[in-house]
């Protein structure tokens, strides 16, 4: 199947026919409070929890990979000499091209 542009799935979209029972599902998942939620979807097999651990793992990973590309560019800043360029540099221009 060709991928859509976006204007082709927006079309797409509005030409599928309405379907009362979606609608009836949708009110009442939107009319629910966040905890009939989560128990709707844990007795549907979903776990909070297992969702929570991979979330909480991926932060700490994000977090590590952070700490790391921080030292090692400290590291390169505080070590490097910086050299001025004797390339002359443009004059700006009028109208700020």
């Amino acid at each position: 199947m060709a991928k859509l542009t976006p204007e082709e799935l927006l079309r797409a979209i509005d030409a599928f026919p309405d379907d009362p029972l979606v609608d009836e599902d949708m009110e009442r998942v939107l009319a629910m409070t966040p905890e009939e939620v989560r128990a709707e979807l844990e007795a549907d097999g979903f776990s909070r929890a297992e969702l929570d651990a991979k979330a909480d793992a991926f932060l700490a990973r994000r977090r590590r990979f952070a700490e790391r590309n921080a030292s090692a560019l400290a590291a390169a800043t505080t070590s490097a000499e910086v050299v001025p360029s004797s390339a002359p540099r443009p004059e700006p221009t009028e109208g700020g091209d």
